[in-house]
């Protein structure tokens, strides 16, 4: 019967949609292969590659994060340190005290030199972040977005008691070296004079520790403003990706029930046309 074939070929076109309708949603996918959207399947799988580097880039600001707040703990150890060690300075600067109090002052000032230099120095320095010493001098460079170049470097600080770095310079001349302020046998309090300039090489010794701290509190602004930066593109990204990928179930409810009456309606006429005949 040549007159039911345009409806029994709308019949099985319309089933076909059905079923597809139908996995859609299943499955929550508007794309479920590349024939039922080829550019759009490449957009997608585009943006999931941009989302999972960003996933990543964002571990790696945490890392990051953690790193610089770790460095600074210990920084604010060594600030608490130099403050006590400027007090005994100053105590130590007294014409009143006997040889027997200067040395008492002296003892605990040796002390906290050497738990300064346990800090970053020694065969098992305490600034450790998983394995790697902290204030070695070596830097730490940090991928902190999607894309090649996109990286942040971190440390370049030498706080090891070896360190020969200049902090600034004696009033009555003469260089503050680091490792004078940190190694027991340095710098000391055991005379009114030595007492006087040791007051002074902790003062550069406090504003070289607060300059490094001043850095890494830089560095943590720049993560957290990256790290807000990367998870809004994210977020974004994602909800692109989704409205590419996933079954939008309002407009695809309405297609199916659109499908599946369109196929009980070929379904009765074929049905009347076969019962004609």
């Amino acid at each position: 019967m040549p007159a039911a074939y345009p409806i029994l070929h709308t019949q099985q076109n319309t089933m076909m949609k059905t079923q597809r309708s139908m996995a859609k949603l299943a499955t929550g996918l508007n794309i479920l292969n590349a024939s039922d959207d080829p550019s759009g399947l490449a957009q997608s799988e585009r943006l999931r590659s941009i989302i999972g580097r960003y996933e990543a880039a964002l571990s790696n600001i945490d890392n990051a994060s953690n790193y610089v707040n770790t460095a600074d703990s210990y920084l604010q150890n060594m600030h608490n340190i130099s403050g006590r060690m400027e007090e005994l300075a100053v105590a130590a600067n007294d014409g009143t005290k006997s040889d027997v109090e200067r040395s008492a002052l002296q003892a605990e000032f040796e002390q906290l030199q050497g738990a300064m230099s346990s800090i970053t120095g020694g065969d098992a320095p305490l600034a450790t972040y998983n394995g790697n010493e902290m204030f070695d001098g070596s830097t730490k460079t940090f991928a902190v977005g999607p894309e090649p170049g996109q990286e942040l470097t971190v440390g370049g600080n030498d706080l090891r008691p070896t360190s020969t770095e200049v902090i600034g310079q004696y009033g009555s001349g003469g260089d503050v070296v680091w490792s004078d302020v940190v190694n027991p046998g340095g710098i000391n309090i055991s005379t009114q004079g030595a007492a006087a300039n040791a007051l002074e090489a902790l003062k550069l010794t406090n504003t070289h520790i607060s300059s490094v701290r001043t850095n890494l509190g830089a560095q943590s602004s720049r993560l957290y403003q990256s790290r807000q930066a990367i998870s809004s593109a994210q977020t974004n990204t994602l909800m692109t990706e989704g409205r590419i990928r996933n079954t939008d179930y309002a407009r695809e409810t309405v297609n199916f029930n659109k499908y599946l009456t369109l196929g009980k309606t070929a379904t009765g006429m074929l049905g009347n046309i076969i019962g004609v005949g």
